[in-house]
């Protein structure tokens, strides 16, 4: 008798080695996609926050852009309107006693309230304002000045200030007139002023863009209603430049017409040298640059700093139609 015999097929399978090599390559594979998903994410964080960067800024700049083209003049410009028979003659420059003004003539307020002599400044309010002015008869209006000005602490044009005035308009689209006596035109004045924001974490240095209006008097404001005379509104926030040699913002450059160049400061105390206030009726137009940095909110922190800069004119510089260059 036969006997029988159970033969058993041997399975081959994977040794302990490979199956260590086969975990290694899929980990490798694994921490690639993983690397790669977290490349990809903070990238979106960058970009989501380079979107919202230059949406802010363009929003701000439209706001001063369009404020820049209605307007009439840069600095505090008051005066008489010149005679269109002899538009240079006989018009006298500066308020009396203005360290800011035009050769610091001797002009009264009442000669610039009624009509008789003009007033340029690159301060707001100037001495020789009739409204907002020391002896002004609006600036017990103003329940708060903003940034620490007053009256006798002017706001000055800088890097960090820009003082713009636009002229009001009836219902009809005619131009404003203060009467009483006084024969000047109805000015809405606006300041943008570059402050810090305390209330970001440092070591980076924060700043805000503010804006205030000095509505016209007598109720012929065009001002929106949604603004109150003298107290600050952010129009932009995240800014942290640029800066200059001293660590200050230069966010503002007022251009020469004359000269094609942009200055930032205006110094009265070199009234012959580049920085000429005396010139300041050939300001026609203001560069605004603009550099906002934001942090994503993941967990690199990683940073996107967005800079922007534009150039916009005034489209009627009436100062200069008022004043007219002035004399060397």
């Amino acid at each position: 008798m036969k006997s029988k015999h159970t033969n058993i097929r041997s399975r081959s399978g994977d040794s302990l080695i490979g199956l260590l090599v086969a975990t290694l390559i899929f980990s490798f594979i694994g921490v690639s996609m993983m690397a790669l998903v977290s490349l990809n994410t903070i990238e979106s964080y960058k970009i989501n926050a380079r979107t919202d960067n230059i949406s802010s800024a363009k929003v701000a700049l439209d706001k001063i852009g369009r404020l820049i083209r209605m307007a009439r003049s840069i600095g505090d410009v008051q005066g008489a309107t010149r005679p269109t028979s002899n538009p240079f003659s006989d018009i006298p420059n500066g308020p009396s006693t203005d360290t800011f003004a035009v050769h610091g003539s001797t002009i009264t307020v009442s000669q610039v309230s009624s009509g008789t002599a003009c007033n340029t400044s690159a301060a707001f309010p100037s001495v020789g304002d009739p409204y907002y002015g020391p002896n002004g008869t609006l600036n017990g209006t103003i329940a708060s000045w903003p940034w620490g000005g007053s009256p006798n602490n002017p706001y000055r044009l800088s890097g960090d200030t820009c003082v713009l005035q636009v002229p009001t308009f009836d219902a009809n689209g005619f131009p404003n007139c203060v009467q009483n006596a006084q024969t000047l035109a109805a000015l809405d004045t606006y300041v943008f002023k570059v402050v810090r924001d305390n209330s970001r974490p440092g070591p980076t240095r924060w700043f805000q863009l503010q804006m205030a209006v000095f509505p016209a008097p007598n109720g012929l404001s065009n001002k929106p209603s949604t603004l109150s005379p003298g107290s600050p509104v952010t129009i932009l926030s995240g800014l942290v430049g640029p800066l200059d040699g001293n660590q200050n913002p230069a966010v503002f450059q007022y251009i020469n017409s004359s000269t094609n160049t942009a200055t930032t400061n205006f110094d009265p105390a070199t009234p012959q040298g580049a920085l000429n206030e005396q010139d300041l009726v050939l300001f026609s137009g203001v560069v605004a640059n603009l550099q906002i940095l934001s942090n994503s909110q993941s967990a690199s922190q990683k940073a996107s700093l967005t800079s922007l800069r534009s150039e916009m004119y005034l489209r009627n510089n009436a100062s200069a139609a008022i004043m007219g260059p002035s004399p060397n």
